[in-house]
């Protein structure tokens, strides 16, 4: 069973807030975000935020499930022959809804890492992983 948010929530805490990533890149939040959860067998929490990472639009992911946790960047690319669930149908509709530019795209997660190193990052990465 999935549960998951009904539009897109706004979040004046990490509007205009601003983290890099290990490998320097700057990324700010817009304070858009919305997430999914999936319980039964196996559970998993998603939360897609909308950013501007070195002045390119984007969205990252959170996901926490039973598998680990870890952050994601999503990379478009244009669809292909590709067969998505009703879980993606939703997660691709929520973001065509803020950037519609990508429509007919869709997204490839890979790793992203935080540099982690002052304690206002990692509490503002806390905060962030624990949101809801």
């Amino acid at each position: 069973m999935a549960v998951r948010s009904k539009e897109i929530i706004y979040d004046t805490r990490i509007d205009g807030r601003e983290i890099q990533t290990d490998g320097g890149n700057k990324v700010t939040f817009t304070g858009n975000y919305f997430w999914l959860k999936t319980e039964g067998f196996l559970e998993e929490l998603n939360v897609y935020f909308f950013v501007d990472i070195d002045g390119e639009k984007q969205v990252i992911e959170w996901n926490k499930g039973d598998s680990g946790e870890g952050w994601y960047l999503r990379r478009w690319k244009e669809r292909g022959e590709e067969k998505s669930s009703s879980l993606d149908s939703y997660i691709y509709k929520m973001i065509y809804s803020k950037m519609p530019e990508k429509e007919g795209q869709i997204s490839k997660p890979e790793w992203l890492f935080f540099d982690s190193g002052s304690e206002e990052s990692r509490t503002f990465i806390n905060m962030l992983e624990n949101l809801k």
